[in-house]
């Protein structure tokens, strides 16, 4: 009997996930970030409101998505129309540092 193609591809892909681990999710970078460069601050509180403060203040509230390495901080803040959002690219270097969009952030 001949199989075909969709059928190999079938009984070879549940051989092919096995053993593969899952990835963990990064937590979210709770605490008060500064950088090392810049006079630039990350500060995220466990209760939800979080500020960024650089050469443009902004605070709000946050969503987090994580992934195996860190994740993505949403800030979401007050605007007259609609409500403004700031997304972070964040990526876990040690317990200690972190970096947002290439630029390291140390624990304060």
């Amino acid at each position: 009997m001949r199989m075909s193609r969709r059928h190999w591809l079938t009984l070879a892909l549940p051989t092919l996930c096995v053993g593969v681990p899952a990835r963990a999710q990064s937590p979210a970078p709770l605490g008060h970030w500064r950088s090392r460069t810049s006079a630039a601050q990350l500060i995220v509180h466990q209760n939800g409101l979080r500020a960024f403060l650089g050469s443009r203040p902004v605070q709000g509230n946050c969503t987090w998505n994580a992934s195996s390495r860190g994740g993505i901080l949403t800030l979401i803040y007050p605007m007259p129309l609609e409500p403004g959002k700031i997304y972070f690219n964040i990526v876990w270097v040690d317990q200690a540092t972190i970096s947002v969009f290439g630029e390291l952030f140390s624990r304060q």
